[in-house]
């Protein structure tokens, strides 16, 4: 008997753990950017969101918050409170005698959603009792809570994978799963149109991901333990889901999934929370069309487990079209620019922004002026430096003044912005508001008769530039994949697989995947190959490990690595009111890189004048693969610049060297440039020439006019006058505009 109890307690405990949910430790550091989270005045509210997935079964939840308060504070009147989804879950008094501490909180799993979920740190702080009375905002009130010390700990399960095709593709690759996203690819060969398919593939998924980092592998046979895709045409198919025991016939182009199958100990099983994607078809183009339906599948339509395609169209694609890029010479609502009326509440009220982006290559202009036609209203009591403030890339441009004590309504508020604050790239208008009440100090204040609100149908406009930038510049590379992106399909970029291995393929796809998310559009133009076309007109992405890149591509490199490599080193840069340019020193040396290292370069590309070679290296094609993951990192992104980034692969603190060295080009729009725009480039001292030469024409037509006209006069009275050509100049002048009235 008590062996009988014993085998029963550990085959309970054995089942227990087999169906133990997955857990989750996440440093609240993630969801909110800030380390320290400061909470000021009497009141104040800081917000984070949670996400969570549809596919997780939410088991438990627990927050803990690490704190620090302020020893001025009255531990009777101090508090601070949990918010979750309106919801007050938790609440602790701040006390001076123990400033530093630790609210747990366990989260009940009723009031979490599949979505964004609300976190409201929320405070109530006092320092003087009695007959005296405190400052709203004075400097004793305040608690920071510290987020690298503060976590999220979720136990979860995994729903089973709907087995809709329209609802599934959004189960499996959605931003909102927040653990490390890796899909495998398993692919029927590695020839060139079945990579570009993968490619294709690869891109949609990383899109429906938004901005979640996603790694791809490649294999022959299904991957257990996470989403794959099964790529390949009719026969590889069959066979392959026939050794699972399934039977898919294929017609035509489809797209279909089925609950995750493997094998485990000469059995098969499906795993119902896992899927297998199958993207198949009866020829080449059937499996591309397969793959372009696959990438643009995004919104839930009902349906059925599989999707057979008919016909497959894509819109008209325009040059400079990805995410959030705004259009020039046109008044843009603010509603548009996802910026929703916005109401500024309170003495200490968030800020708002717009945030877009102008083309990589846009030259900004210095003497024009961007507009903001601006409608608002603000309440009435208070002061008359109460403004609110717009911001351009955090800096202070101007200021609007609150100055009716009443309120007021204001509609066609005009703003201008100079361009020269705007960038290539990502730009933020700010809007900050400053709402200080009219009041004593011991005054009862009402909070809530302080507003201002922007309204969502006020307007922005920014004038037209050209395209027209000097490169290399790899930070536009990582900004949105520029200059592959000029069709924000990849039109025209050929992607190079230097080495034909899995690594290699895994490496493309996963920077495929960070340009997509950068850019915001599929990668349906975009061409993977072993060999790059010898009429290649457009940009090259070369990727591979040091010793496979082809040598044509490698000669114009800043960096040419082989047995002797040369670089060229910055000596001295120019300065002055021109700027100027930098003197370099070519060097030939030994040595290689190290094994742990990766190494980009962007240059001007030895096919084509003003078109760009980037390119992607490490000592292996595993080192490749773990450049490709380095690039997913946001630090590691704001780190490169300039023509030859260096990365030391030491995850999760990767160091990033950056320099910019070698020659420089010019690339314009289509990535061409003419022969003017290229000379008047390089030659600025050409502006004052041109200006000088205009001002002596002008001058010599203005004289000679002059003369004319003097020479008329004078012949009119039947004199001959001999005065020297500046004296009849100004004459000539008087007559025409100092005449007396009736002569």
């Amino acid at each position: 008997m008590p062996k009988r109890f014993l085998l029963l307690c550990v085959l309970t405990f054995l089942g227990t753990s087999a169906a133990q949910a997955e857990k989750l430790t996440l440093p609240l550091n993630k969801l909110v950017p800030e380390k320290m989270i400061e909470l000021k005045c009497t009141s104040s509210t800081r917000i984070a969101y949670l996400p969570l997935p549809d596919r997780w079964q939410i088991k438990s939840a627990r927050l803990n918050i690490h704190y620090i308060n302020s020893t001025s504070l009255i531990k009777e009147m101090s508090q601070l409170a949990v918010i979750i989804n309106d919801s007050k879950v938790a609440q602790t008094k701040l006390s001076p005698e123990f400033p530093e501490n630790t609210l747990v909180v366990d989260i009940p799993p009723a009031i979490l959603k599949a979505d964004y979920n609300e976190i409201a740190l929320q405070v109530a702080q006092h320092f003087k009792t009695g007959a005296g009375c405190e400052l709203p905002c004075s400097p004793d009130l305040w608690t920071y809570i510290n987020t690298n010390l503060s976590s999220i700990e979720i136990d979860y399960d995994h729903k089973p994978v709907p087995l809709d095709m329209h609802l599934a593709a959004q189960y499996s690759f959605d931003a909102r799963i927040i653990t490390e996203n890796v899909v495998n690819l398993v692919l029927e060969n590695t020839a060139q149109d079945t990579v570009t398919v993968a490619g294709i593939v690869a891109s949609g998924i990383a899109r429906k991901f938004i901005y979640r980092p996603v790694s791809f592998t490649v294999s022959e046979a299904v991957v257990p333990g996470r989403d794959n895709v099964l790529i390949g045409k009719k026969e590889f198919v069959e066979q392959l889901m026939g050794g699972y025991q399934t039977d898919i016939p294929v017609t035509e182009p489809m797209v279909k999934v089925v609950p995750l199958p493997h094998s485990e100990g000469g059995k098969v099983i499906h795993d119902p929370g896992h899927a297998l994607y199958i993207v198949t078809g009866l020829t080449a183009d059937h499996l591309k069309m397969a793959a372009e339906t696959m990438a643009v599948m995004n919104f839930p339509f009902p349906g059925s487990d599989e999707v057979r395609v008919r016909e497959f169209r894509l819109p008209d694609v325009t040059m400079y079209s990805g995410k959030n890029i705004i259009t020039t010479e046109k008044q843009h609502r603010f509603r548009a620019l996802d910026f929703k009326t916005h109401t500024f509440r309170g003495m200490q009220p968030a800020p708002a922004e717009i945030v877009f982006r102008l083309p990589p290559d846009f030259m900004i202009k210095q003497n024009e002026y961007a507009k903001i036609n601006l409608n608002f209203a603000y309440g009435a009591g208070m002061r008359l430096d109460s403004a609110l403030n717009i911001l351009v890339n955090d800096t202070h441009v101007r200021a609007i003044n609150l100055s009716n004590s009443a309120g007021d309504s204001i509609s066609g508020y005009k703003v201008e912005l100079p361009t020269y604050l705007f960038k290539p790239g990502m730009n933020t208008l700010k809007f900050v508001s400053i709402l200080t009440p009219v009041a004593k100090e011991c005054d009862i204040i009402q909070p809530e008769s302080f507003f201002l609100t922007v309204f969502d149908n006020s307007s922005f406009y920014i004038p037209s530039m050209p395209h027209l930038i000097e490169m290399p510049k790899v930070e536009l590379f990582m900004l949105n994949g520029f200059p592959l992106t000029r069709w924000p399909d990849g039109y025209e970029s050929f992607i190079l697989l230097a080495s034909k291995d899995n690594n290699t393929i895994e490496a493309a796809l996963n920077v495929m995947g960070v340009i997509t998310q950068k850019n915001g559009y599929p990668l349906f133009g975009v061409e993977l190959g072993y060999t790059v076309p010898a009429n290649w007109r457009g940009e090259i992405l070369a990727m591979g490990d040091v010793s496979s890149i082809p040598a044509n591509l490698m000669a114009p490199a800043p960096l040419k690595l082989a047995a002797v490599s040369e670089i060229s080193y910055p000596v001295n840069k120019a300065q002055g009111w021109e700027g100027g340019g930098t003197s370099y020193a070519t060097v030939k040396e030994t040595g290689r890189m190290a094994d742990n290292s990766g190494l980009i370069m962007e240059y001007e590309s030895p096919l084509k004048k003003a078109r760009t070679v980037v390119t992607m290296t490490a000592n292996t094609t595993a080192g490749l693969l773990g450049l490709s993951k380095a690039l997913q990192d946001a630090g590691v992104q704001g780190q490169l610049k300039g023509n030859l980034s260096i990365i030391a692969l030491t995850p999760p603190d990767y160091r990033v060297d950056s320099i910019g060295t070698g020659d420089l080009y010019l690339t314009g729009k289509k990535g061409e440039v003419t022969a003017l725009e290229y000379f008047v480039y390089n030659n600025p001292y050409l502006y004052y020439v041109i200006g000088a030469v205009m001002f002596i024409i002008v001058a010599i037509v203005v004289m000679g006019t002059a003369r004319r006209f003097r020479l008329a006069r004078t012949a009119e009275k039947g004199i001959v006058e001999r005065r020297p050509v500046m004296r009849q100049f100004r004459d000539m002048l008087r007559e025409m505009f100092l005449r007396k009235p009736g002569r």
